[in-house]
């Protein structure tokens, strides 16, 4: 019985630690966005497991008077090298209107919010080392007009919409290497911007089917 009470004891005392060290990287993470602007939200490396709360909303010390930044001012958001297996379904996307890159590479991530779709501005996307399948007609990717560079390299893309491809007509770089393409769309032929492409590592049997 005395052992029982000594492990309960030493499992709260681990996961009260747990809880400080996580808002330790959250504050750390708040003061970075302090630092470097309210044009970007930075919570890479913090290994997080969600998006934490702060993440809606941040606030400052301001004058009297003086709004509060919102999602809107926000266009870089960095949400790499953590272990998110998901991104929130609903009001977040929808407030980042204005976001330009975002970066979600090394998580674990299986597909996108549809609410991603919103991002319309979207310049710069990264997601290489995910769980991500394939990239079908009614992926949010197919309002990323504006794109100029996508990095999808070492997911579980076996597919990739021509429909979509199609309409990244910006676009001048591409990466979807150490994936499980097997065909690659003739449609990648009509991105005149594009000057790089990596698709190695693929098993790639068929160009412009």
């Amino acid at each position: 019985h005395e052992t029982k009470k000594l492990k309960d004891k030493r499992q709260k005392e681990e996961t009260k630690e747990r809880k400080a060290t996580m808002n330790r990287r959250l504050h750390d993470a708040e003061n970075a966005v302090l630092r470097n602007g309210w044009d970007r939200i930075d919570y890479s490396g913090k290994r997080l497991l969600e998006l934490p709360k702060e993440i809606y909303w941040y606030k400052q010390k301001r004058e009297k008077g003086e709004e509060a930044k919102r999602l809107s001012s926000v266009r870089i958001l960095n949400l790499s090298k953590n272990h998110l297996t998901g991104l929130p379904e609903k009001g977040l996307f929808f407030h980042l209107d204005e976001l330009q890159k975002m970066d979600v590479s090394f998580n674990k991530l299986e597909q996108f919010p549809d609410e991603l779709r919103v991002c319309k501005k979207m310049q710069v996307f990264i997601a290489n080392n995910n769980h991500l399948g394939n990239i079908e007609d009614t992926s949010p990717f197919k309002n990323f007009d504006q794109l100029v560079r996508l990095e999808l390299s070492s997911n579980r893309i076996a597919t990739f919409s021509k429909n979509i491809l199609k309409k990244f007509l910006l676009l001048k770089s591409l990466s979807l290497a150490n994936n499980a393409l097997e065909i690659v769309p003739a449609e990648i032929g009509v991105l005149a911007h594009l000057r790089a492409a990596d698709l190695h590592g693929n098993m790639i049997h068929t160009i412009g089917k």
